[in-house]
């Protein structure tokens, strides 16, 4: 994955909507949805991250909601699905051990309609933002039970 490949937030809509860039923390977590997604879905999920341009973080740093605007409204219908069923579908779960620390914090990654939608954690993550390198401790592949064919 590449800078050009994560979803970013222009100035102006980080100043009239809300928006926010992507900490190492955060970024670190895209990285780990891309390489646990099958082969064929990495490259949907990429397309789909450059077409978004709203990024939102929740206040208590437990949520990201990604969104992509075109005259001023949430229209998505250009990007790629990916080949999961419609409605909101867990594609996956990880538990990660934050470095030097004894703690595991648990992150789970959505879809909605077949777009990536948010990632949600048990825990704030702002204490550990630029940290970029936690360690892994599990894996849930939820996406499995929900594949379907797109064409």
């Amino acid at each position: 994955m590449t800078s050009e490949d994560l979803p970013t937030t222009g100035f102006w809509t980080r100043l009239l909507r809300g928006g926010v860039v992507l900490t190492p923390f955060e970024r670190f977590l895209l990285r780990i949805l891309e390489e646990q997604v099958p082969g064929e879905m990495a490259p949907v999920l990429r397309r789909q991250w450059r077409g978004l341009n709203l990024i939102q973080r929740s206040p208590d740093w437990q949520e990201l909601r990604f969104y992509r605007l075109v005259a001023r409204r949430v229209h998505r219908a250009d990007l790629p699905k990916l080949s999961v069923r419609d409605g909101e579908v867990k594609l996956l779960g990880v538990s990660l051990r934050l470095s030097r620390r004894t703690e595991i914090v648990n992150v789970n990654f959505w879809a909605v309609d077949g777009w990536f939608f948010s990632l949600n954690s048990d825990r704030p993550w702002r204490p550990v933002r630029e940290l970029s390198d936690p360690v892994v401790e599990s894996v849930e592949h939820s996406y499995r039970s929900n594949l379907v064919r797109r064409s």
